[in-house]
């Protein structure tokens, strides 16, 4: 499984939308939408919605 782009050690469970990218640990997840620039990590497009337990298989 691959780990969140932030952290690098937990795996990836959150979905941003409405990039669609499976880019971020729950905890990392929680720390961006408290944060002002609530943008995806990977495209820096603003992110609307995040959706926990989410995994690849």
């Amino acid at each position: 499984m691959t780990c969140c782009v932030v952290c690098m050690d937990a795996p990836r469970s959150v979905l941003l939308l409405p990039c669609k990218h499976l880019a971020l640990c729950e905890a990392c997840s929680v720390q961006l939408q408290g944060s002002a620039a609530n943008c995806c990590p990977v495209c820096r497009v603003p992110v609307s919605q995040h959706i926990a337990g989410v995994y690849m298989t």
